[in-house]
């Protein structure tokens, strides 16, 4: 009966459409080895006696993310360990509720077969509740008992592990700030695996803005340095932007158009450093490298947490400003330089207090964007990656660089 009644018009047809945005009905039946291998046992090597048949529930998102929940838990882990606010929070909250009577996203039913000794049966004799989330490089596991709620990062490469550590790193390092302490979750080890612990009651929204230049100018004060302009991207360059560390590698070799395109990026973004005299030296952070929206949280008493350090490393002054500001922009196909130059102009008079600071201001959009071109240009070259999209990005980011160069003699 609530099935027909959640079909039907008025406030269940509402909670309906808004239930069924986050998710369409699964599109692939199969999970990619990889991710059934690392959570559940390499199959081929699997003793008969001891192995388990779970029943799952599994969601194939749009964007290709893919979610499992065993059948024998009735309330959803993605709900209860996301985010809410808003419309979205209200929705979240109803299909909470409706998921006891086994109203849940669109979905289909899988058996897995798994090693009594795999990650997941681990977790599972610990955790009274499991979930897992496989995207991109890494498998993430959300798991409760009474109150822990945590989420375990397994990696699925060299370089997702490599990353991991750099997070687990970084997440020590800066705890050991008491000033920086406040805006990380809590983190340590589970059977191995980094553990991030929950944030609960967060909320959707993000923090004002002078909050983001607070976090900001904490991490710059820790650990500012000055650099010679030459070291720029020897130094600045080696950790690849989110989305490019994990883009699956396809081709032996880039084609003749790319190849050139990452020629053509390079002396562009070389042109800019070499503008500035030989002695220059560029102040340089820690910064957090994947600064984002997404990777903000805010707890129940509206104070932000910081998620996903694994892009930790020595970036430009205002780098994590800049990206925060601007990324989403870049990646949309129509953004163009005076765009987005405008954009950044609005908020100047919010980041500088003197005149003198102006120009350094203008020059660090230039360094960012040159760390940016330079760092996503080795990804691609690095993972064998040709996307339009990554082509149409970097003729844009020369654009922007070159717009930067001639606004610097203006």
């Amino acid at each position: 009966m609530l099935r027909h009644l959640f079909q039907g018009r008025g406030l269940f047809e509402f909670i309906h459409k808004g239930l069924t945005s986050f998710n369409t009905k699964p599109t692939s039946n199969n999970i990619p080895i990889v991710y059934l291998e690392k959570l559940f046992g390499n199959h081929a090597m699997i003793d008969s006696a001891d192995t388990v048949l779970l029943e799952f529930y599994y969601f194939y998102l749009r964007d290709g993310e893919r979610w499992l929940m065993e059948t024998r838990f009735s309330r959803p882990w993605y709900f209860e360990a996301t985010p809410k606010g808003g419309m979205s929070g209200i929705r979240k909250r109803v299909a909470l509720a409706l998921s006891v009577f086994g109203c849940n996203l669109q979905h289909r039913r899988i058996t897995i077969s798994s090693s009594g000794t795999s990650v997941y049966c681990k977790l599972s004799r610990t955790f009274e509740n499991l979930g897992a989330c496989l995207k991109g490089k890494s498998i993430v596991v959300f798991a409760k008992a009474g109150r822990k709620e945590i989420f375990v990062k397994i990696p699925l490469t060299d370089h997702a592990a490599a990353g991991l550590d750099i997070e687990q790193q970084a997440l020590t390092e800066l705890r050991a700030d008491p000033d920086l302490q406040p805006l990380l979750p809590a983190s340590g080890t589970c059977f191995g695996y980094l553990a991030v612990a929950n944030v609960k009651g967060s909320k959707s929204g993000q923090p004002a803005f002078s909050e983001i230049l607070r976090i900001h100018d904490l991490l710059y004060q820790r650990s500012k340095i000055s650099i010679p302009i030459h070291e720029l991207e020897e130094k600045c360059c080696q950790t690849p932007i989110g989305e490019f560390s994990f883009a699956p590698r396809g081709l032996t070799r880039l084609p003749q158009e790319m190849v050139h395109i990452i020629k053509q990026t390079r002396q562009t973004a070389n042109a800019y450093l070499d503008s500035f005299p030989e002695a220059w030296t560029v102040d340089c952070y820690m910064a957090h490298g994947d600064f984002l929206p997404q990777n903000i949280i805010l707890a129940a008493d509206k104070s932000p947490r910081i998620i996903d350090w694994e892009f930790f490393g020595l970036k430009p002054r205002y780098y994590d400003v800049f990206h925060y500001l601007i990324w989403a922009d870049v990646r949309e196909i129509s953004w163009s330089p005076e765009t987005t130059m405008q954009k950044l102009k609005s908020f100047e008079t919010k980041m500088l207090t003197t005149i003198a600071d102006k120009y350094v201001y203008y020059e660090y959009i230039g360094f960012y964007f040159t760390v940016l071109a330079l760092t996503i240009s080795k990804s691609l070259e690095l993972y064998a990656v040709f996307r339009q999209s990554d082509l149409r990005l970097l003729l844009k980011l020369c654009d922007v660089i070159r717009f930067c160069h001639k606004q610097k003699f203006l």
